[in-house]
């Protein structure tokens, strides 16, 4: 019914050429666009991305170009390759103010002639957190490291056959992640070959992620699963004082020390009544290990019982150089479920940054924009709680400020030279706190 209206308007005022009006879908991603200008995001962009194109055969500039990328991204169009989505093009239009606008296959464009883009984008997303730390005046940060698979289709490069959960010997990339709980935002994201195991190189791009932290005097807390962890990898964390929870791989020497271990202590979750933990603890170099069991049979009257704790049925085996309790060191760990949901929700709201393109350098600039636009979707969730002006029962994954915030259906008048976004009765009570915090003007 709304396109049927605004076609007929659209002729009406168009006859008279008095104004032009446009139909729009997400009439609610002007507020990332305004959110983002109060962000240093754009300066940075700005005083960050070198360009190396002709200057006679320039047609968006960088910070233009990315901008527009991150709130394409925001909006859901997840088919970065050949084509582009026309629905909200006079939306974008007005943004920047040219009669076309760049879409994804101008970046591909962009980064022949660039292809140091990528190492940039980094800079800028690191930026983005440093920011935030200094914002926030934080001096202990949390970092979960986790690393997935991603399916891809085609000839790509650097796509090769890998472990890809549910679907093995399948070409993919490997995705790493490194997530800040404090922040609820992406420190560094970055894409490898299938075939690669998270641990190679491990130890190096370890040193490039908390090294800056380090020199600004930040007490760390690293928080990954069994596929990191090494002898080197710990002696490197203990000699700069880093706290560290890793996960064991259960070989069959760490299952020998769990069943010899000579502590027992039977333990109560308190989140959870039917669920019981035993838990034995044993020093293991400089650190300790810690071996958790959680398993609850049935007997034939369907009553529930622990089972004896054996050692070749754990249900974690930790590794830890923090002298917390062993229950709490579980219940730490526990929290790293956090830094799955990010990936999955990167996954199937953002599309990872993964397109069909065969160039590896555009996949992980692309992958560093996606991680752009999650630090930015956080950010903005945060600013809304905090000035109260929309409440949510749990931290909102992008789906969900997409079907509550940015998919607003709207009509984009141009009356006199001046854009004018018009939008229901509904929608307007709906978002009134949001429209007084940006100081827009409601008629």
């Amino acid at each position: 019914m709304l396109q049927k209206t605004g076609k007929f308007f659209k002729k009406f005022f168009s006859y008279f050429g008095k104004t032009e009006l446009r139909v729009i879908k997400s009439s609610g991603i002007i507020f990332f666009k305004d959110y983002m200008l109060k962000t240093n995001l754009i300066k940075n962009i700005c005083n960050t991305i070198t360009d190396n194109r002709n200057p006679l055969l320039i047609h968006f500039l960088p910070y233009e170009l990315i901008a527009i990328m991150i709130l394409r991204i925001l909006d859901g169009e997840l088919r970065f390759y050949h084509q582009k989505n026309p629905i909200n093009d006079e939306l974008y239009k007005s943004f920047i103010g040219v009669d076309r606008v760049p879409h994804f296959i101008t970046l591909r464009y962009y980064l022949n002639r660039n292809p140091h883009t990528s190492f940039e984008l980094e800079e800028i997303l690191s930026r983005q957190v440093y920011e935030e730390i200094e914002k926030r005046k934080l001096k202990e940060l949390t970092i979960d490291i986790d690393q997935t698979g991603r399916v891809v289709y085609g000839h790509q490069q650097g796509v090769k056959k890998g472990y890809v959960s549910g679907q093995k010997n399948k070409k993919c990339y490997q995705l790493q992640t490194v997530y800040i709980r404090e922040l609820s935002m992406l420190f560094n994201i970055e894409i490898n070959p299938g075939n690669e195991h998270c641990a190679k190189d491990f130890h190096l791009r370890l040193q490039t992620i908390i090294q800056p932290l380090l020199e600004r005097k930040i007490k760390l807390f690293i928080i990954c699963d069994s596929g990191y962890g090494s002898e080197e990898i710990f002696n490197y964390l203990d000699k700069n004082n880093v706290d560290y929870i890793f996960a064991r791989k259960q070989a069959e020497d760490v299952k020998t020390r769990g069943k010899n271990a000579k502590s027992k202590q039977e333990y109560r979750d308190p989140s959870t009544a039917e669920t019981e933990l035993i838990i034995k603890e044993r020093k293991w170099n400089s650190a300790r290990e810690i071996f958790i069991q959680n398993k609850i049979l049935c007997d034939e009257l369907g009553q529930y019982w622990l089972k004896e704790f054996e050692s070749n049925e754990f249900t974690n085996v930790l590794i830890t150089n923090i002298s917390a309790e062993k229950e709490k060191v579980y219940l730490l760990y526990k929290k790293r479920a956090n830094v799955e949901n990010v990936i999955k929700e990167l996954k199937n709201d953002f599309g990872f940054g993964i397109a069909h393109n065969k160039t590896l350098n555009y996949n992980r600039s692309l992958a560093t924009l996606v991680a752009i636009a999650f630090n930015l979707k956080n950010s903005f969730t945060e600013y809304l709680i905090s000035k109260n002006a929309i409440s949510f029962k749990a931290f909102p994954t992008l789906s969900t400020l997409r079907n509550s915030i940015i998919h607003i259906p709207g009509i984009l008048v141009n009356s006199k030279g001046k854009n004018t976004i018009r939008l229901t009765e509904k929608f307007m009570n709906k978002l009134y706190n949001i429209f007084l915090i940006f100081n827009y003007k409601l008629n």
